[in-house]
């Protein structure tokens, strides 16, 4: 296990490729589900994995929600 980061690493998203597209993923999921604006998930929402329309991977919480997350 000489892999883990034992502390905070910030750093210029800008200079990473990886971390752009999770900062993206990130925004384009918070803005669907806290403000209902779902325009940058529709841009990569065929890439999510997904089986007969459920998407693997976005739980939504609380549980009780309304919103759907499919």
């Amino acid at each position: 296990m000489g892999s883990l980061i034992e502390t905070v690493f910030f750093f210029d998203s800008s200079t990473s490729r990886i971390m752009q597209i999770a900062d993206f993923t990130a925004f384009a999921v918070y803005r669907w589900y806290e403000g209902g604006d779902d325009g940058h998930l529709k841009i990569i929402k065929h890439r999510f994995d997904h089986h007969r329309n459920r998407i693997h991977g976005i739980k939504c919480y609380p549980l009780e929600s309304t919103r759907e997350c499919s």
